[in-house]
């Protein structure tokens, strides 16, 4: 017999605690798949990154295998570095 609807609160103040954990446990994996799209973004602009400084450092390693390479006048008349 409950009097004083004691043990309705409880099972409401339980039923509110289990939801607001099924909220948390969707927010953790909502954060965690933005966090591995984030960092697979992150790869995939170091992949760039790697294959645009390997392709510079071919076009400008000529003169060491013996091929033509741009003149150094060519990049002191232009701000080649400069942002």
């Amino acid at each position: 017999m409950d009097l004083f609807g004691a043990n309705a609160a409880t099972q409401d103040s339980l039923l509110a605690r289990l939801s607001a954990r099924e909220y948390e446990w969707h927010d953790a994996r909502i954060s965690l798949a933005a966090e591995v799209a984030n960092t697979y973004l992150q790869l995939r602009g170091a992949d760039a990154r790697r294959a645009s400084n390997l392709e510079f450092a071919k076009n400008h390693s000529a003169p060491v295998s013996g091929k033509k390479a741009l003149p150094m006048s060519w990049c002191s008349k232009r701000p080649c570095w400069r942002a």
